[in-house]
């Protein structure tokens, strides 16, 4: 008469295809961060650039950025957290170099700012799937017999 209540733990809902959702966004995170990584580089390598020390920062991250992707690919749950350490450095230090070039005297011609800028958004956006996406939580977590 009195049938015990089954406890179960609370999970959140993943659709059935989280598999193919994951993999999805992870080939959106490579497009998004390829074109920032191009218009960063490119920002770095420019004559008119101040700090030529950039290409440095802009090659680490480029390289960085994509060891990582593959990191998520193969399933390790450390890339995720250390690509999204990864793209908030990158973002601080060419806004602070912006702040820099923007708030000084420094000659600098129409539409220089212009690449770093759009840049930094595409990082930006990219982080937002990193941090919210629960297929992404999902292919990240470390296999079990239950995938």
């Amino acid at each position: 008469m009195n049938d015990p209540i089954p406890t179960t733990t609370w999970q959140p809902h993943v659709p059935p295809n989280w598999k193919l959702r994951a993999r999805l966004w992870i080939g959106a995170l490579l497009v998004l961060l390829a074109g920032a990584d191009y218009l960063l580089l490119r920002f770095s390598y420019d004559p008119f650039n101040p700090l030529p020390l950039l290409s440095g920062l802009a090659v680490l991250g480029a390289l960085g950025s994509k060891v990582l992707l593959v990191a998520m690919w193969l399933r390790k749950p450390w890339a995720r957290y250390a690509l999204g350490t990864l793209l908030v450095l990158s973002i601080t230090g060419f806004a602070f170099v912006l702040f820099y070039i923007t708030g000084g005297n420094l000659p600098r011609p129409q539409g220089l700012l212009k690449k770093p800028v759009v840049g930094i958004t595409l990082q930006a956006l990219a982080l937002v799937p990193l941090a919210r996406s629960r297929s992404i939580r999902k292919q990240l977590h470390p296999m079990t017999g239950r995938d």
